[in-house]
């Protein structure tokens, strides 16, 4: 099951589809995209697969990037309100991965600092806090950031296209 905050994954999979490519049908007809307009309706979403979408049981819950909303909402007044929103999601998704089993994959957005170069991960603080394990995919390379049993590391995965 995919949440789609931009709308990525959908155009993804719309087009692999239509250009016919390797996905056998078998794992095509089990994915499932919800798409989010704004923050509220990310919000509602969330709410309603851990409430209510415990059986059957999800293998995989992909949110990409639960962030997205969250950073165009906090352009905005009402700034606590939405971190505090952005935190219950992210407590409510850990409790529903660790009573259901189901993995759940959240995605952040990156930005740049535009004095030092630097990048920053939106949300950090919360989503440091309530996640397993933290990966940052920056160009070629990943960074552990956070593992509960591997030290903080750099992956480099080379040309792969």
């Amino acid at each position: 099951m995919c949440v789609d905050c931009a709308g990525d994954i959908s155009r993804g999979i719309s087009s692999s589809i239509q250009s016919k490519s390797n996905i056998p049908e078998s794992i095509l007809k089990n994915i499932i995209i919800f798409q989010t307009h704004n923050f509220s309706d990310q919000c509602r979403l969330i709410v309603n697969i851990v409430t209510r979408l415990s059986s059957p049981k999800i293998d995989t819950l992909v949110i990409d990037p639960i962030t997205y909303h969250y950073r165009v909402a906090m352009s905005g007044c009402g700034s606590i309100e939405r971190t505090h929103e952005l935190n219950n999601q992210m407590g409510l998704l850990k409790v529903f991965a660790r009573e259901t089993h189901s993995r759940v994959i959240v995605t952040s957005l990156l930005t740049s600092d535009p004095e030092s170069g630097k990048l920053h991960l939106t949300a950090s603080n919360i989503l440091a806090f309530w996640s397993d394990v933290l990966v940052a995919f920056v160009g070629e390379n990943a960074y552990v950031l956070k593992h509960p049993y591997l030290p903080k590391l750099k992956l480099n995965f080379g040309k792969t296209i």
